[in-house]
């Protein structure tokens, strides 16, 4: 217990004020440092959906702007962006988020609005492992034929892939703040 902590309880404690039950603080239920991690992470979640969204719509900006140069120094950007930037912080995300629920007492992995995140974020998971590579892939395949057309053309279907995530991604969020079915 830090010196703040103990300040805070003896003043509570005069001022006749009732302490929250041990293992919750203001409501919310506060087990730890790792408790406190956890919640940190989850609002990476927020850095992570801002990002993605500054993606698309760079991704979109490049792509409107038709100059071949912008498109394949875009194209040619999106293996260090994606595997190495994004990937590590949304599976980080995710696995504090499980743990997260497992640590409370009051969330558990069957409650709808947990499942329904879950399945969203799976869905997420597979647009980007599945669709978003392949069609990198194909773009990078383009810019290194100097097929500006095509590169263009997997570009926009990237931007709308990376459209889709977003939107999961928001509606994940969403059901974890308003918990639907709770």
């Amino acid at each position: 217990m830090t010196t703040n902590d103990a300040a805070s309880r003896e003043i509570n404690e005069a001022d006749g004020a009732r302490r929250p039950p041990e293992g919750v603080k203001g409501g919310r239920d506060d087990r730890g440092p790792l408790r406190k991690v956890a919640v940190r992470a989850h609002r990476r979640r927020d850095g992570v959906v801002g990002g993605l969204a500054t993606l698309t719509l760079l991704s979109m900006q490049v792509r409107r702007s038709r100059e071949p140069d912008a498109i394949g120094r875009f194209v040619r950007s999106l293996p260090s962006i994606g595997p190495a930037l994004l990937a590590p912080a949304v599976v980080l995300v995710l696995v504090l988020g499980v743990w997260m629920v497992g640590d409370s007492a009051a969330w558990d992995l069957g409650q709808r609005w947990v499942r329904i995140a879950l399945i969203l974020f799976a869905v997420a998971f597979l647009v980007g492992a599945v669709f978003q590579s392949r069609t990198a892939i194909l773009a990078q395949r383009a810019v290194a034929s100097s097929d500006h057309a095509e590169a263009a053309h997997q570009l926009r279907r990237w931007s709308w892939g990376m459209g889709v995530i977003l939107v999961l991604l928001l509606v994940i969020a969403w059901g974890m703040v308003f918990k639907p079915g709770v």
